[in-house]
Parts: C-alpha cells; structure tokens; sequence
C-alpha cells in the first residue's frame, strides 16, 4: 500500500490553501473629473498648446422651477433635462481622461425670454462629476438649486402637485398663527434637505443675466473665434483653417450649439452680427443630435491642432 499512497499523494507544495484568498481586480472604471487640481500657470503654455474652448448649449423652453433646479434625477426627459446632461458629457469627457481646456456653457431661456441662467461646468475645476446622466444632473441640480435658495420654497408651492399650506381661511387667528409657525419650521425643514443647501459646486458657476446678449457675452468670453453650428454653414475643415475673426477677445474658440429645438433667428442674429459668429457644419448635411454635434467639433477641433502643431502654428493665428 505504501507505493500507491505515494503514487496517489499530492505535493503540498503545489496546491493552494483552500482558505487562501484569490487577489481580485479591481473594475475598470470610467475617469471622473480630479478632486483637485492645480492652476496651471498661463506664462508657460506654448503657441501650440491646446487652445481653451467653450461649448455654448441653447437650452429653450426651461421652466422657471427647472430653471431653479427643481427637476427630478429620475425622469430627465421632463424639461429635456437629459440633453443637458448629455451635453456636459460629450463637452468634457475623453475616453480615459477629461478635457481640462474646455467649459460647457448652458444658456436656459424661458419661454417668454424674460431672462437667462447660465450654467457653466469647467472642465478644470469641476469636481465629483462622472459620465453618467444621473449624476451629472445631480451636480446641476445642486448648483442651480442653491443659486435659488431664497425662491425655492415659493417655486415650490407654485409648481403642479407642489407643496401647499394648510391654513384655512375659517381658522382663528391663533390657528392661523400657529399654523404658520408649523409651516415655516416645516419649509425649513424641507429646504434643508434639499440638495443645494449642501452647498455650491465646485467648478460650476451659475448666473442669471437680464438678457440673451448679455449672457452669451459672459459665456464667449475670450474666444476669439465662435463658430455657429448648422447644417448650411461651411465645412468645418474650412472654417478652423481660418485664422480667429475676433483676436482681440482672446485665443479661445467657441461652439455654439442648440438643443432639440435648434437656434432661433434671433439667437442666430445675435451671434453672427453681435459676437462674429460664422456658421459650420458637421455630419455631412446630415441633422445630428446635440451631444453627437458637440463630439464631432471636438474631433475637428483636435485634428486642427494636430495639423497645426506639425506645421508649427496654432489655432491662435
């Protein structure tokens, strides 16, 4: 017997323990925008670096309790919140890394053009964002709802099935006192739970201008060159092989966008005539979805700068 049991034994020092634990990899995650980033000194940055961009998103029709980031993160097809979310991802992200030269302008305009809320995301100092949509429309709804602190109780009675008070008209006064007391602890309580009173974001800036001109300046800011996306304009190699109409405002190129409802004529004449924008097309003639037009200037705008930086020139002239 002695032959076959050590025939049939099995070195100990070939086998594993069975309570020894199997090193498990990590999942391969998608890149988040850093936690913190450094400034990046402007006196050292060469002819043929990245130029800084800007994408300008149209956003029509926002309701004034969207607006004030009163939208659910669970149904963002209500007030097409979705595409701004989309548009923020397709604005600042890479496959592996996001792009620290560019910041996506949303432009929200209500129906009756009243006024505009700009929100914009910087690529560079954003922090917590990810590429999924919920989590992008968490960031923004943090940020538009604190920009909104002191109206979002009113907003909030006002919008449909929204927050009412309980005080009849037929109670006393010392019901009616009461009741009112309970009603502001309770809308205390209330706005302390919601998102915005966490704080602002940092990286995102939100700003309420009076009117269209006055915030597409803000959002165009130091771009030099603004190019007006549509699909009659020029191609797009045409147009970035152009030197910057505007280089007194800056080195930067801007994309201007518009949401599922296009560019309005107004807006359209208030870009080409106000700020020089030129018009440029992307797909082939082809209508193309927002995100998918922001992806594509992107890739044009990178080709540009790879064709340039081999000839020893930039996008800056």
């Amino acid at each position: 017997m002695a032959p076959l049991a050590s025939a049939l034994a099995i070195p100990t020092s070939s086998t594993s323990s069975p309570t020894r634990q199997r090193k498990r990899t990590a999942p391969t995650r998608r890149p988040r925008a850093p936690t913190r980033c450094g400034t990046a000194d402007v006196s050292e940055a060469s002819s043929s670096g990245p130029t800084n961009r800007s994408v300008v998103v149209m956003c029509h029709g926002v309701t004034p309790h969207a607006r004030a980031g009163l939208f659910s993160a669970a149904n963002l097809l209500q007030g097409r919140v979705d595409v701004w979310c989309r548009c923020v991802t397709a604005g600042l992200y890479l496959s592996d890394d996001v792009r620290r030269d560019t910041v996506v302008h949303l432009v929200m305009q209500s129906d009756d053009l009243a006024s505009c809320r700009l929100v914009s995301v910087d690529g560079a100092r954003v922090e917590g964002l990810a590429p999924a949509e919920k989590n992008v429309a968490l960031l923004l709804q943090r940020a538009m709802q604190h920009a909104s602190l002191d109206q979002l109780p009113l907003l909030a009675r006002d919008a449909p099935g929204g927050r009412r008070s309980r005080v009849g008209d037929g109670d006393g006064d010392e019901v009616r006192e009461k009741s009112a007391r309970n009603a502001r602890k309770r809308e205390a309580s209330w706005l302390r739970d919601r998102p915005g009173s966490a704080g602002p974001v940092p990286g995102i800036a939100v700003s309420d201008h009076q009117s269209l001109e006055t915030c597409l300046r803000d959002a165009l800011r130091g771009c030099g060159a603004v190019a007006l996306l549509d699909v009659d304009g020029d191609d797009a190699s045409c147009v970035l092989a152009r030197p910057p109409d505007n280089p007194d405002n800056g080195d930067g190129f801007a994309v201007v966008v518009g949401d599922g409802s296009g560019v309005t004529p107004d807006e359209r004449r208030t870009l080409m005539f106000v700020f020089g924008a030129v018009l440029m097309a992307l797909g082939g003639g082809r209508m193309l979805l927002a995100s998918h037009c922001v992806v594509l200037a992107h890739a044009a705008l990178d080709g540009e700068e790879a064709r340039r930086r081999r000839m020893g020139t930039s996008l800056r002239g």
